[in-house]
């Protein structure tokens, strides 16, 4: 019989998503196998396949974690009265790959879309979802009159969210942490003000 997680289901779901994320930033999502997550866990295989199907599970489930946060994160920050400030919170806490350890396995999820449809179809999943809050938030600050009228929440999400991967994407190639925050506020000005 195999071993029980300890827990609740929804306990042991998110240890299993976070022993995910920690063997991702190790390895790579691409090189992380239903048993090294086990593993990790101090868990048989078969366990672990008692909460997900497969790898494609456990990275939809990842990335809704990653869109639940950032959907708090937003809120949090538009909040804010200070556009200056909202945007840096949001450099701060979501866009910067060595300072939120797990977007450094989301990047790699990128280059596994390339070439791996399941993958691939979990990523348009997030990419979907992670504009619609983006749009959301938006649309939100247009109402509240502290983002021009002229702008189109929909358009203006799909360049948020661009500017965002761009950023992850070229701080894995050495762009510095000064100059991709300058990039940051420079791009969000112009896409939202």
């Amino acid at each position: 019989m195999p071993k029980v997680v300890p827990g609740y289901k929804e306990e042991a779901r998110k240890n299993i998503i976070e022993a995910a994320f920690a063997e991702a930033n190790e390895k790579g999502f691409e090189n992380v196998r239903m048993g090294d997550i086990a593993k990790h866990l101090g868990i048989s295989r078969t366990t672990l396949y008692i909460y997900f199907k497969n790898r494609e599970e456990i990275l939809d489930a990842v990335t809704q974690n990653i869109r639940e946060q950032f959907g708090g994160l937003l809120r949090e920050a538009f909040s804010k009265d200070d556009l200056e400030e909202t945007l840096v919170m949001i450099f701060d806490n979501f866009i910067r790959c060595e300072d939120r350890p797990e977007m450094t396995a989301v990047v790699g999820v990128f280059a596994r879309a390339a070439h791996d449809e399941k993958t691939a179809v979990v990523l348009r999943k997030n990419f979907a979802g992670m504009h619609d809050l983006l749009e959301e938030a938006i649309r939100e600050q247009k109402e509240k009159g502290k983002i021009s009228g002229d702008v189109d929440p929909d358009v203006a999400a799909y360049a948020v969210q661009t500017l965002m991967l761009g950023i992850q994407m070229t701080t894995v190639g050495g762009l510095d942490r000064e100059t991709a925050k300058e990039v940051w506020k420079l791009g969000i000005r112009k896409f939202l003000e």
